[in-house]
């Protein structure tokens, strides 16, 4: 994309093309130097500045998958009927249960922003100052004042708040759904999703089983290895209509301690933990924290 050019930067109408260009490199030396001078005596742009920024760097956490998980990652990678037939398989848990869920999972989100913000923000308060004559433009992590245990201890928030979530909450909608199918009317259809439910649900337990940590995240690793056999038999369900597979995981399900382990599970107080442990919660607490 070629750079966008301007002499000047004089009105603000032209406010949001120009500072997303800017948050872009888009913008020729000029019309960046231009802009920067027009946002130190503008405080509605400096204001927009600050808010673009967050912005940018929640958009910045936000990488691709690793494979071979990439497909099933995506938000387009189910088609709209397997949804709506997803979504009339599974059954809703008890309303005051589903509204505690509901918040537990408002707060994990905005704290997951936290993370998101802290991490990248970090980067982009260089973009707010113009490079000094013959220093490089892009600054490395390894130049920034940056712990590596604080950046491990972020990263780990983000998966907890994001694969952590949709693993518990998936898993439990799972569980609950086929508990609550009757084995004299089960329909391949039935079959069919609870199976790629269950193998998507595999992939990000194993995935948490390789990233989380082994002393911290004791309780849903140990419930991650539990719902694996569980979810193995799920995958492996065969086409029968007769539900005589269904019927046997209930069997095997009702004298589990799973559904327990799962409910103990807090992952708000987990994604809080990490993001003290990375020291930025105790630092902006203090009101001490760095302003960039």
């Amino acid at each position: 994309m070629n750079p966008r050019s301007s002499p000047a930067y004089t009105a603000c109408t032209d406010r949001e093309a120009q500072l997303e260009a800017l948050l872009f490199s888009e913008l020729d030396r000029a019309a960046e130097t231009a802009l920067r001078e027009h946002v130190e005596h503008c405080s509605g742009c400096r204001e927009a500045l600050d808010d673009a920024q967050v912005a940018f760097a929640a958009l910045s956490t936000i990488s691709d998958p690793p494979l071979p998980y990439e497909d099933k990652w995506s938000e387009n990678s189910e088609s709209e009927s397997a949804e709506k037939a997803w979504a009339a398989l599974k059954r809703r848990l008890e309303p005051e249960i589903s509204l505690e869920a509901g918040a537990r999972a408002h707060r994990v989100y905005e704290l997951l922003a936290m993370a998101a913000v802290l991490v990248i923000g970090i980067g982009l308060g260089l973009l707010a100052t113009p490079p000094s004559a013959g220093l490089p433009e892009v600054a490395g992590l390894e130049n920034l004042d940056i712990a590596p245990e604080a950046l491990l201890a972020l990263e780990r928030a983000e998966l907890l708040s994001d694969v952590g979530v949709r693993y518990v909450d998936g898993l439990q909608d799972l569980l609950v759904g086929v508990m609550e199918l009757s084995v004299d009317v089960v329909t391949t259809e039935d079959l069919f999703l609870t199976r790629e439910r269950a193998s998507e649900l595999l992939r990000d337990g194993r995935l948490l089983e390789t990233a989380l940590d082994a002393d911290n995240d004791r309780d849903l690793l140990r419930a991650i290895r539990r719902a694996e056999l569980f979810l193995e038999e799920l995958a492996a369900l065969e086409s029968s209509t007769s539900g005589t597979g269904v019927g046997v995981f209930q069997a095997s399900l009702e004298g589990s301690r799973l559904p327990a382990q799962l409910a103990a599970i807090d992952l708000n107080t987990k994604v809080s933990l990490a993001l003290e442990a990375s020291g930025w919660i105790g630092r902006e607490e203090r009101g001490s924290r760095k302003e960039f």
